[in-house]
């Protein structure tokens, strides 16, 4: 989703489109696999669960690298805490990908993608 995306803010804005965009097709495949193991492996498999938070804590490393980089770049404010948007991103996609597939309600997922999209207009980009 972000391999053509020339700056960090066009990585995130990318990223996030992504998830709106193919949520239909992930959609039936069975959703989010990461959430999807967290939420079965909790009290049944420690270390499936275990596994399923290992790859959160990646993903949520990947995001702050791009924050970073736009740190140093100067395309993103100095002051932005990295690890505290990623757990927002991360957060705001997956609980918009569970509302609408659990209601069928597309329109939540796009709400919760455009939260995101504003947060890095608005309080990411200087």
């Amino acid at each position: 989703a972000i391999a053509n995306a020339k700056t960090s803010t066009e990585k995130l804005l990318k990223l996030a489109n992504h998830f709106k965009t193919n949520f239909k097709n992930s959609a039936t495949r069975g959703g989010c696999p990461i959430l999807n193991t967290a939420v079965g492996a909790d009290h049944t498999h420690p270390l499936l669960k275990e596994k399923a938070g290992q790859s959160f804590t990646g993903w949520k490393k990947n995001i702050e690298a791009i924050i970073k980089q736009g740190i140093v770049s100067k395309e993103i404010k100095a002051t932005v805490n990295a690890s505290d948007f990623a757990i927002h991103f991360i957060a705001l996609v997956e609980g918009g990908m569970l509302l609408a597939r659990s209601t069928g309600n597309l329109a939540m997922l796009s709400t919760c993608i455009g939260l995101v999209e504003n947060i890095i207009h608005m309080e990411l980009e200087i």
